[in-house]
């Protein structure tokens, strides 16, 4: 009894409370920045006729921006598709966004999640996928990291392989670099208005492809 007293209460931790009203992460003022490593690739292909929902969200989305009433089933609903989608890949470092891979790092938990979503009927218009920087002092401080934004009536909720539950974007340790533009037909803008701290965390990171062109894009 004991013993099955412990599974139920680590079984409910795991299931974090719907949280109250936040903020809604917005660009900042529509500022154009290039797609992540591998987006250009993913779009010119033809997709698998499964993955086509994403495709069009991704590749060229046209929705119109809008707001989901997070009620606890939709919430509820979060919890399970990030669960799925936690159990579904395995860890490989990719540029890939294939939705469909069973293999596959931020981007395909990214890709896959969006995916998982919209065949639920979640508006495409309320997610963004999202690029930023590590910023908790982790032994992954200052990865790039990719994750999905869901734009509700409680403030913007991320879905993050990194986490074990969705959680509010502010409750997070990231300088956020770029999402898409929602209805940008697969343009992307950048995140953040403090310009300084973006060109130190894309000069950190210069290593890693694309890190250089992106930083000489930026001056403080």
């Amino acid at each position: 009894m004991r013993f099955l007293a412990l599974i139920l209460a680590v079984s409910l931790g795991a299931c974090s409370a719907m949280p109250d009203n936040g903020t809604v992460l917005q660009d900042a003022g529509s500022v154009p920045t290039p797609q992540p490593v591998g987006a250009a690739a993913y779009c010119a292909a033809p997709s698998a006729t499964a993955a086509q929902a994403f495709w069009d969200a991704f590749c060229n989305g046209n929705a119109t921006p809008t707001t989901v009433a997070l009620t606890p089933d939709r919430w509820s609903e979060l919890q399970s598709v990030q669960t799925e989608v936690d159990a579904s890949i395995a860890y490989v470092p990719s540029d890939s966004w294939d939705p469909l891979s069973s293999a596959g790092d931020c981007k395909t938990y990214a890709a896959k999640t969006v995916l998982l979503l919209l065949d639920r009927g979640w508006p495409a218009g309320a997610m963004r996928i999202a690029t930023a920087f590590v910023n908790d002092g982790s032994a992954q401080q200052g990865a790039s990291h990719a994750v999905v934004l869901v734009d509700t009536d409680h403030g913007t909720i991320v879905l993050d392989s990194r986490q074990g539950s969705p959680r509010p974007w502010e409750s997070l340790s990231y300088i956020w670099l770029s999402a898409e533009v929602p209805g940008g037909h697969g343009n992307w803008s950048l995140l953040t208005t403090d310009v300084a701290a973006l060109r130190t965390a894309l000069l950190a990171n210069v290593a890693s492809r694309g890190g250089e062109q992106l930083a000489s894009s930026f001056t403080p």
